[in-house]
């Protein structure tokens, strides 16, 4: 690809790999208006079209939308190769242009290169504005990718990431404005089988603006980086200045000429003649070049060029010498050098690269696991902060509670054979107060045989926790899901499972009657 450099409005220098994605993100910023028109007269009919044809199947639509991005960012680089030489690209020039833009490579990235593609947008301009195929493609990114391939692969995992915290974002933010009353369960909306069609189009409407956002600015860091590489491989930076240089020369030199065409500048030429000028160098009457004389173009003989590089070598510039020494490996014989060393290389390059390759993914993961590490302790911070608090020692005078939230707690206010008492309850229909005296007496036997002290600010999520240290795992289960029944026909007044209630009924005095024999000290 033949690049017009004079053209270019960007300052093309060498820059540091993250300096040159910064620049994509800046050109976004430029020429946003062209680009989200383009965008959206191109790949907001694609997204609608998956969903009304795929009504049936709705959960394929975003799918299939993600898996054909790379269509949509041959849109956005060609609006971004042409902005950056200051041509503004309507509607109608990227529809003439898009039978073009599908015309190289678009089969080999929407199937077998689709899934690998972490440096997609670095190397798209390969594909799109270079057109190479096979091997010279395969050559070119090569060259391209020694040293940009890890940021290339960098900015794919954090654009994927952005993606992510804004998907998460937007449904956090309805979350949040939704009244109480409203039921709304963030699982279930992202794990539900069958979705409401009219919920499924929402989901893909906030999935189609967030690769809106994202998706530019991934294009243009990675076309920015490959332009960063090319103006370090093939000195674009240093051709732009001489290109200038020259420029200003052939101004320089034209006004002199327009000068020298005066009638002043001709007597003052003819007056300098007149003075004397110094004669002009003449060759060595022995034949050798001297200083400053240039030679002709043909190739000495290998007697003569050696006597010609003696003489240039004795001459004053070059009297001096210096011995330098250092240290390197040693090279193994020349006839082993000679027959692995074409075959050392490829290999050493091949592994070289693997190694880079699996490095930047190990610390990808990493980081990964390491924020998904600290989210988990976020979240469940109730289960492990407990253990970090310093517990007061249970003194000799510790009275057990008569009543906790409401529930009376002494001896004689419950029966003897507490489980038998509920299931005769429970079977004259009485479930509140079947469900509410299982409850009573399981934290009887917690305050009284367990001696767990509790209070009346304690709640039931509260006393859950700290029973978790002083019974068994099995009791700990019987309990939580009988504190789970009471909650919901106490709080909810909602009748709770038949099966689930009376075997809580059932096995409240293998867990609870004898609880003195299997407390844990």
């Amino acid at each position: 690809m033949v690049v017009q450099l004079e053209a270019l409005n960007l300052n093309l220098r060498s820059r540091a790999p993250w300096e040159a994605i910064d620049l994509g993100f800046g050109l976004v910023r430029r020429h946003w208006r062209d680009l989200y028109a383009a965008w959206l007269v191109t790949v907001l009919p694609f997204f609608l079209f998956l969903y009304v044809a795929l009504q049936e199947l709705v959960w394929l639509a975003p799918i299939l939308f993600w898996w054909f991005k790379p269509l949509y960012d041959r849109v956005v680089l060609y609006v971004l190769s042409r902005a950056i030489f200051d041509e503004r690209v309507t509607l109608r020039d990227t529809l003439s242009a898009l039978p073009g833009l599908l015309r190289t490579g678009v089969l080999a990235q929407t199937t077998l290169l689709r899934i690998p593609s972490f440096t997609r947008s670095f190397t798209l301009p390969v594909w799109q504005l270079e057109g190479l195929r096979g091997k010279a493609r395969r050559r070119r990114q090569g060259v391209l990718q020694i040293r940009a391939r890890p940021y290339a692969v960098w900015l794919t995992l954090v654009c994927v990431g952005f993606e992510l915290i804004i998907w998460l974002g937007i449904y956090g933010l309805i979350w949040l404005f939704l009244p109480a009353h409203v039921d709304f369960d963030l699982p279930d909306l992202f794990f539900e089988r069958e979705p409401a069609y009219w919920l499924s189009l929402v989901q893909g409407a906030i999935y189609f603006l967030v690769v809106s956002v994202i998706e530019p600015l991934f294009v243009a860091g990675g076309f920015t980086l490959y332009l960063n590489r090319r103006t370090q491989l093939e000195g674009w930076d240093i051709e732009i200045v001489f290109r200038r240089l020259a420029q200003r020369l052939t101004a320089l030199r034209q006004g002199v000429v327009a000068l020298a065409a005066t009638p002043a500048a001709t007597l003052l030429l003819a007056t300098l003649l007149s003075l004397g000028l110094p004669a002009p160098a003449e060759a060595d009457e022995t034949g050798a070049p001297s200083p400053g004389v240039t030679v002709n173009d043909t190739r000495l003989p290998a007697e003569q060029a050696s006597e010609v590089v003696g003489q240039v070598l004795a001459a004053e510039e070059f009297g001096h010498s210096r011995e330098v020494m250092r240290w390197r490996f040693k090279e193994p014989a020349v006839e082993e050098s000679k027959n692995r060393k074409a075959s050392d290389g490829r290999w050493r390059k091949a592994f070289e690269n693997f190694a880079g390759l699996m490095a930047t993914m190990t610390k990808a993961s990493l980081w990964f696991l390491a924020g998904v590490a600290i989210l988990l302790l976020i979240v469940y911070r109730d289960r492990w902060l407990h253990l970090f608090v310093r517990r007061k020692g249970r003194g000799t005078d510790y009275t057990p509670p008569e009543s906790l939230f409401g529930l009376d707690l002494r001896a004689e206010s419950l029966p003897e054979d507490i489980a038998g008492a509920a299931r005769a309850v429970w079977q004259q229909g009485q479930h509140r107060a079947a469900v509410s005296l299982l409850y009573r007496g399981a934290l009887a036997v917690l305050v009284n045989r367990e001696q767990l002290e509790l209070h009346d600010s304690h709640t039931e999520g509260d006393i859950l926790e700290l029973a978790r240290q002083a019974i068994t795992p099995p009791r700990h289960r019987y309990l939580a899901e009988l504190t789970a029944i009471w909650q919901l026909i106490a709080y909810a007044h909602r009748e709770p499972d038949r099966e689930q209630s009376w075997a809580l009924l059932e096995h409240w005095d293998r867990h609870f009657a004898a609880a003195g024999q299997e407390s844990r000290a």
